[in-house]
């Protein structure tokens, strides 16, 4: 629900936030407290689940939501729309129009929804990739060090691409990655042995 609601919520807001110019450097720290947060929480979860029941780790997750509606509260959104918003199905149509007549947002858009449905299996899958694949408890906390592998990855790529655009790579850059990620997840799927698999996670972020 973070990734439907949040999220889509988050890039609508951000540049009334912060304006146009200073866009591009609100996204990356964006980015980048977000990524930080996917390393440090896994691993947290991971070892909260060692240690308490499942229902009191979902307690504290709970509470981490509680916190973060508080802080959205405390929010200035700016001023608001001096234009009335058009009917969603009006803006749902409009948004369609100008994408399919974009070829390159138009592929862009195919691509992250491609990479978005590959990254979705594999986090969501990694508990029973582990337990089955593995051969781990799925109370271990080296489960946990999967998902934050994966952020780690992240973390990286946050750090790397925006010096990747300044040289002016960024196209080979994607290319590359688009590579990595099949690389890594075909040996994702086939690796059976832990240190090998919490490896591979991180190119997998990375790309």
């Amino acid at each position: 629900m973070r990734n439907v609601w949040f999220d889509a919520a988050n890039f609508g807001a951000l540049p009334q936030l912060v304006g146009r110019d200073r866009l591009p450097a609100a996204v990356g720290a964006v980015g980048l407290s977000s990524t930080a947060a996917d390393v440090t929480g896994p691993a947290l979860a991971g070892l909260l689940l060692a240690v308490v029941a499942p229902a009191s780790a979902l307690l504290a997750n709970a509470g981490s939501f509680l916190a973060s509606a508080l802080l959205l509260l405390a929010t200035p959104l700016g001023a608001a729309a001096t234009e009335p918003p058009a009917p969603l199905g009006a803006d749902i149509a409009a948004g369609l129009r100008f994408l399919w007549g974009q070829p390159l947002i138009r592929a862009m858009t195919l691509l992250a929804a491609g990479l978005g449905l590959t990254t979705g299996t594999v986090l969501g899958l990694l508990v029973v990739y582990g337990a089955q694949g593995l051969g781990l408890d799925p109370r271990d906390p080296r489960i946990g060090l999967l998902y934050t592998a994966v952020a780690v990855g992240g973390l990286l790529a946050a750090l790397v691409a925006p010096r990747l655009v300044r040289a002016g790579h960024a196209g080979l850059a994607m290319l590359a990655a688009l590579a990595g990620n099949l690389v890594a997840l075909l040996g994702l799927a086939a690796a059976r042995s832990v240190p090998v698999a919490l490896i591979l996670p991180v190119v997998f972020g990375l790309a």
